[in-house]
């Protein structure tokens, strides 16, 4: 009996034995692969995290930075640029960069003023006359307006979600198309527009665009957003008229006033002559 249980305990000893050396066999296989394996998806659970905190902040900043060129009464279109450029393909800030800046160029073509123009509130009329705009620049703002929205409308067709910025996109290449005389296309622009708000479901907008292309090359102001002009004056304010839209361009007529304002003559029809300016009172 003593005899057995001397053979029973020696024989789990060495059963023991062999499945300790199997196990450090095994350790001394495969621990390093392990060991790489592991370190590998740390690494990677790592890279992916930090990838995602980098795309968030950098979508964090591209908005901060549009808001801050964006904010105030008097944007900057070369910042507007930059940040197009910098932060293209970053959530949608690329094209609402790009429509604000085309926004930007039509209110100047529009007022035939150079943007950024310090205004003499007294008169309605930019301090420094080499901020008022000829025919040469007011077309050059339309055409890059025009390029602009172009691209934007091309780079948002077909987008779920982007519905908006491609009718938008289409309102101001109509209304560049329209500036620069060519009304057709203008029609053309609008119509797609049309289209757009319909199968977004954006019946008034349907209407809006559907006037807008009526309405094109009958002469009237063309502009992508409502005018402070166009909406009911506020109880005592005073406004300054501003002149009419493109009116060189639409007319035809490439060697007016920027304005639209005429050579004036005498009721003989005689041209009138200059008179020279006088700081003094007139005399009663």
């Amino acid at each position: 009996m003593d005899d057995r249980q001397t053979q029973i305990r020696s024989g789990a000893g060495l059963e023991e034995s062999r499945l300790n050396q199997d196990f450090i066999d095994f350790l001394k296989k495969w621990s390093t692969p392990v060991l790489w394996l592991i370190v590998l998806i740390g690494a990677a659970w790592w890279g992916l995290r930090y990838l995602k905190e980098q795309r968030i902040a950098k979508v964090d900043n591209a908005f901060a930075s549009l808001n801050e060129a964006s904010s105030g009464g008097n944007p900057s279109p070369a910042s507007l640029r930059t940040i197009a450029a910098d932060y293209a393909g970053v959530r949608s800030v690329s094209e609402l960069a790009l429509l604000q800046t085309v926004d930007i160029y039509l209110r100047a073509a529009i007022a035939g003023v150079e943007p950024g123009a310090e205004i003499d509130p007294a008169t309605g009329q930019p301090v420094n006359e080499g901020d008022v705009l000829d025919a040469d620049r007011v077309r050059g703002y339309l055409s890059q307006a025009r390029d602009m929205s172009r691209g934007v409308a091309d780079s948002t067709a077909g987008q779920a979600g982007k519905e908006l910025l491609n009718l938008q996109a289409w309102m101001r290449l109509g209304a560049s198309q329209e500036g620069l005389g060519s009304v057709e296309d203008a029609k053309s622009s609008y119509e797609r527009a049309a289209a757009v708000a319909r199968e977004g479901g954006f019946p008034e907008l349907v209407l809006l665009a559907e006037a807008r292309r009526d309405a094109a090359g009958d002469g009237v102001a063309v502009e992508a957003l409502p005018s402070e002009q166009s909406l009911a004056p506020l109880p005592g304010e005073q406004r300054v008229e501003t002149p009419a839209a493109f009116p060189e361009i639409i007319d035809g007529d490439t060697d007016g006033d920027i304005g639209g304002v005429e050579d004036s003559a005498t009721p003989d029809g005689a041209p009138a002559q200059d008179e020279p300016l006088s700081d003094q009172p007139a005399s009663p």
